[in-house]
């Protein structure tokens, strides 16, 4: 059932009809009066975790080319609010990443402290006695 299924349990899905009276199917859009459309994989991923926290069973049957998710006809009410819950909870989810900054032309910044590293060095090999220090 869900995401633990084997491959022996989608054969036995295919081999059923999708109108069970027992299991209505849910929409992508989450709209009773849809098209029958299969529902992408990281959709339905999200999808079959919500129902298992919300502990509500659900069944997968594949469809062209994607999965239809089913869920018994007498929690569909629930299982249609729960999912609609969580779309609009996460609706801008992940949040856009922060807009780069520009670089800024500092090779003048560089250079110059490159050349100040560059005199430093050859000041410190230099064997000159200053007040008594080396």
């Amino acid at each position: 059932m869900g995401i633990w299924h084997s491959a022996a349990m989608d054969e036995r899905l295919e081999r059923t009809t999708f109108h069970q009276p027992d299991w209505l199917i849910i929409a992508p859009d989450l709209r009773d009066d849809s098209p029958l459309q299969p529902i992408g994989k990281k959709h339905l991923a999200r999808w079959e975790l919500v129902l298992l926290a919300r502990a509500i069973p659900f069944r997968t049957a594949p469809y062209q080319r994607g999965k239809l998710l089913l869920v018994p006809a007498t929690l569909y009410p629930r299982a249609k609010e729960e999912l609609r819950l969580f779309e609009e909870e996460n609706h801008n989810w992940p949040p856009p990443l922060p807009a780069d900054n520009p670089q800024q032309n500092n090779l003048q910044t560089t250079l110059c402290v490159l050349i100040l590293l560059a005199t430093f060095h050859n000041l410190t090999q230099l064997n000159i006695n200053l007040l008594g220090h080396h």
